[in-house]
């Protein structure tokens, strides 16, 4: 710990034993009989070492150099990269300098496969390669995507300095020279760590296991508890949180979703509309849109088919909030309507709970009124007995909202009066700049010729209610209804033999 890497500007303890596991897992591989992550070696800057401490560990473990590879930019890439790589059978492969987002299905694939099966270049002959070697991957700050940042354990170096290359005064100037001549003693001291916690009969580790890679989690945390190595993935939960910025973009965008829609069901297509349409009520939304969205609602995609699989990939998956989207299918039209629900309990479940009160103690000041279904026996908070109540007493549907806080409920007609309490002025805007848009598209709907346009139509009044028609409807009139040919001679003399 510290001849080799005491001169590494480890972040934690914890980076400091993942990088004795990533040393201890490829002298290992025969004792780990499932799948293995991958090692980020991660630093904020370049410079810093992470690259170096990658070499050393394939010096000490193999005697050569590590097998440097590039960053694929597609999945295709990352196939046929992948396959190259495991026909010579390397022990530890370094994907070094990873500059953008670290997400692959096949990379996936890969780390939780024992068996890698692919084409041979060029060829109509399956491969099948044993997936047995020890991938790392070093860059800066990395980002991941998909399910990388589950199957990977975390090394954070970070020199706190401007310049970390400009560092002298370390223990070894030449490390890679120095490792090279003591390597025989370096794997003696580990392979004593192994030995000596096999005669101790395996005894299990105190470090926490992660899922598809139990045997790994349990070979290697029992090695390191044994030794006296602490803070073995310990790190684990940071890595998640800081690394993982899809999943919580993801999060920022459905909260906004559910800010603007609450509960309602929208299409695909209803929702292409919002994020691509120029008024300032969705530009929350419009702000928050994850990559995949972007990609998804790009202006040389027609429909919004490439929307709905985005929104299927991710459907029922839930987030660190406790949102998620779910999928609701039409069993007449075949259509998916789309909702952000939350799985937490929340403030609105904790009132329903409440018991039936058929009194209020305090008035309060009505502040708007809002349309509750008459069929919808919900109890709710309310107001005292005033003059508003009075004036909407026998309708069908009644709702009030309060800006004082109450804890009490009245009945109307046998109809419940509801009073919200804690409402955001800065939602309640977005919500009424969001109805006040939905009038305003009506009135871009033509009534006689269905099309839709881009500015407000002529207002034609039908008795009361208002109609709009475009500038041509408006002019010379709705179009007439198709009506039927007329009959030729010899048609209506069949009709009459008939």
């Amino acid at each position: 710990m510290k001849e080799v890497f005491g001169d590494f500007p480890f972040k934690d303890q914890a980076s400091r034993a993942n990088t004795i596991a990533a040393l201890l897992t490829t002298l290992t591989l025969p004792l780990i009989g499932g799948n293995i992550p991958l090692g980020l070696f991660d630093k904020p800057q370049a410079g810093t070492g992470a690259s170096l401490l990658t070499e050393i560990i394939a010096e000490i473990a193999t005697g050569a150099k590590a097998n440097m590879q590039t960053a694929p930019d597609s999945d295709d890439e990352w196939r046929k990269a992948i396959t190259a790589v495991l026909i010579s059978g390397p022990q530890i492969v370094v994907v070094d300098n990873v500059i953008a987002m670290l997400k692959s299905a096949k990379l996936s694939q890969m780390l939780t496969a024992r068996t890698w099966s692919d084409r041979m270049l060029g060829l109509s002959k399956m491969l099948n390669l044993p997936q047995t070697a020890a991938w790392f991957a070093t860059g800066n700050n990395i980002q991941l995507g998909g399910d990388i940042a589950r199957r990977a354990y975390w090394i954070r170096l970070d020199a706190a300095i401007a310049q970390p290359w400009l560092r002298d005064g370390f223990r070894h100037p030449d490390l890679m020279k120095w490792v090279h001549e003591h390597r025989s003693e370096l794997l003696s001291m580990l392979l004593t760590m192994v030995r000596a916690w096999i005669v101790a009969g395996k005894p299990k580790g105190t470090a926490l296991r992660i899922g598809s890679f139990e045997d790994w989690s349990r070979t290697i945390g029992g090695i390191l508890t044994y030794a006296g190595v602490e803070g073995f993935l310990e790190n684990a939960a940071e890595l998640y949180a800081s690394a993982d910025q899809e999943t919580g973009q993801w999060d920022l965008f459905l909260e906004q979703w559910q800010n603007l829609h609450r509960d309602d069901k929208i299409t695909a297509a209803m929702l292409k509309r919002e994020l691509t349409d120029y008024q300032l009520v969705y530009r929350s939304l419009q702000n928050e849109m994850p990559e995949e969205i972007i990609i998804a609602t790009d202006k040389t995609k027609r429909g919004a088919v490439a929307l709905g699989q985005v929104l299927h990939r991710r459907a029922e998956q839930v987030f660190p909030s406790g949102r998620k989207i779910v999928a609701t299918q039409d069993t007449h039209t075949k259509a998916t309507w789309w909702s952000v629900v939350s799985t937490l309990p929340t403030q609105s479940a904790e009132v329903e709970e409440k018991p039936q009160q058929t009194a209020c103690s305090q008035p309060a000041e009505v502040a708007e009124v809002i349309l509750i279904p008459s069929s919808e026996k919900v109890e709710y908070e309310c107001i005292s007995e005033s003059e508003d109540i009075r004036e909407i007493k026998g309708k069908n549907v009644v709702g009030l909202r309060s800006t004082t806080a109450t804890s009490a409920s009245v009945a109307v007609d046998s109809e419940t009066v509801k009073v919200a309490t804690s409402a955001n002025p800065d939602l309640e805007r977005i919500r009424a700049g969001h109805a006040k848009h939905k009038e305003k598209l009506n009135r871009r709907h033509c009534a006689g010729c269905g099309r839709d346009f881009d500015h407000d139509l002529n207002t034609v009044f039908n008795g009361k209610i208002p109609v709009f028609h475009c500038s041509t409807c408006f002019m010379y009139g709705p179009p007439p209804a198709p009506t039927a040919p007329a009959k030729t001679a010899f048609q209506t003399r069949l009709g009459e033999v008939a």
